[in-house]
Parts: C-alpha cells; sequence; structure tokens
C-alpha cells in the first residue's frame, strides 16, 4: 500500500478517534500500532462508535463476529494490503487495497 493511499485512509480514522473518543484538538498523538485497547484510547461504548463511523465513511459491512480487538486494536491494524492479507472485505478505496475484517 502506498503511503499516499495509506495516509488516505488512515486519516479519516485518527480524526475521528482524536474527535469522538478522545476529545482532542490535538488530533491523534499516537502511533499508528499504539494499541487502542492499552492506552485507553477505546472502550466497548468506543468500538460501537468506531464501527458505526466506518461504515459510515468507507462503506463496509461490519459483521458482529468481526468485532475482535485483533482487528480493532490500532490504527494500522484497520488497514491492511490485499497481499499479505486476502481474505478482507474490499473498501472502495482507489489503487485495489482492502480494508480489515478476515471473512471466515
Amino acid at each position: 500500500m502506498t503511503n499516499t493511499t495509506n495516509q488516505q485512509i488512515e486519516a479519516p480514522i485518527r480524526d475521528f478517534i482524536a474527535s469522538n473518543l478522545l476529545y482532542s484538538k490535538e488530533g491523534f498523538t499516537y502511533a499508528d500500532d499504539a494499541s487502542l485497547l492499552r492506552e485507553g484510547i477505546i472502550d466497548s461504548l468506543g468500538v460501537v462508535e468506531l464501527v458505526e463511523f466506518l461504515q459510515k465513511q468507507f462503506g463496509v459491512k461490519v459483521e458482529q463476529s468481526e468485532v475482535r480487538p485483533d482487528n480493532f486494536d490500532s490504527v494500522a491494524k484497520m488497514v491492511v494490503e490485499r497481499e499479505s492479507f486476502p481474505k478482507v472485505c474490499a473498501l472502495c478505496a482507489p489503487a485495489g487495497f482492502s480494508f480489515f475484517f478476515p471473512l471466515a
């Protein structure tokens, strides 16, 4: 995944987390691989809010079984390359990249 494409997908996720979960005016100041759970950034209600945002923002359907820490624990884990994780829900994004959530 190119840095530009990566940033286009990650930026709105970081902005949402900063504004709606951290209530921060400074933006998302954590590394993209920082654990949202361990850092205390997100709780169960925050996960619900994040899932709802992702569905609206990116037009993806998130099944209840897909809402797991290994899919939502960091911004970086929410965006993966198709080559490294072939069974993922497709995101309508440029360059044929996919967006998290393994399909069973």
